[in-house]
């Protein structure tokens, strides 16, 4: 296993790879397209066993979180933040978390969107906080962790991975750490062994830093990747029709296969107008006004 340069290297495996790229940046990930198939799996969320506690976590860790402020200008810029009404703590789960064990039980993200009347579908971006009602989590709930797999995902996604791979555990991969959990706020990228996963995590541990999973992996040969942003509360898998199915299949993880909505297409006469609206006949591109062009592009586009 070995250090290499980030942001060359994942360049040089966008150009090789030649699929789209959907999202993200060395900050917080990358979402690449282009697999035959794909599905987004769930980090999984618990909630305490017949617990009556209606508290939520700003209740009971927030006066605590204001009075362990140490002082110093810092300190009391962040405490003034604390103070203001609109501020809050969220209280989700971040990094490589446990099964919280006895007295919780796990909950299905459908199940608990559909205590709020909301479903799995029709969300406009990927698998994140946002799809919860929550201002700050119940102290009964254990949120999805946010920007990590948790331990059983990631071995169940690891096992997946190695059965589909050429060379098993063995298999040469490139292992992606995002800025925001990088020791030295820069990202890393460690060339290694398939099964070498498990020695990078260890030495996050042992160094005393926070511990999560890669933001992407990817085999060398391309056959799949993964792509888990530091704002996500999902991991999407990408590979072949056989391991994403796999995937779908195992009872031990949910599944999703979410994609991005396909932008506003407008109709005839919208675009007419935009282009009669144009300026600069003149300027034309494809037939059509460059200004006029550049309008439909700016209320068109996806976001």
């Amino acid at each position: 296993m070995e250090w290499i340069d980030a942001a060359k290297t994942v360049n040089a495996f966008k150009v090789r790879h030649s699929g789209p790229v959907l999202a993200g940046n060395l900050f917080d990930g990358i979402e690449l397209g282009g697999w035959s198939d794909h599905t987004w799996v769930l980090h999984p969320m618990f909630e305490q066993i017949d617990s009556l506690d209606k508290r939520t976590y700003d209740e009971v860790f927030g006066p605590s979180a204001r009075e362990e402020m140490t002082s110093g200008p810092l300190g009391d810029k962040i405490r003034e933040i604390l103070d203001r009404r609109d501020t809050f703590l969220l209280g989700t789960r971040t990094g490589l978390a446990l099964n919280p064990g006895d007295g919780w039980r796990r909950v299905r993200w459908s199940e608990l969107l559909n205590r709020s009347g909301d479903s799995l579908t029709e969300h406009q971006y990927p698998p994140n906080v946002d799809w919860f009602p929550f201002r700050s989590w119940p102290i009964s709930l254990a949120s999805p962790c946010e920007g990590s797999m948790d331990v059983d995902t990631l071995q169940a996604v690891f096992d997946v991975l190695v059965r589909h791979s050429g060379y098993g555990r063995n298999t040469r991969c490139c292992l992606s750490f995002a800025r925001t959990n990088s020791p030295d706020f820069e990202p890393r990228v460690a060339q290694a062994r398939l099964w070498e996963l498990w020695k990078v995590l260890d030495e996050q541990y042992t160094s005393g830093g926070d511990v999560s999973t890669p933001q992407n992996m990817w085999a060398i040969d391309g056959s799949w990747f993964t792509y888990t942003s530091v704002h996500l509360m999902a991991t999407k898998v990408c590979g072949s029709s056989a391991m994403i199915n796999e995937l779908r299949r195992n009872e031990a993880l949910e599944t999703l296969d979410w994609e991005w909505p396909l932008p506003k297409i407008p109709d005839t006469e919208e675009w007419i107008a935009y282009a009669e609206s144009s300026e600069d006949l003149s300027a034309i591109d494809d037939g059509w006004p460059r200004s006029a062009l550049a309008s439909f592009r700016k209320r068109f586009r996806r976001d």
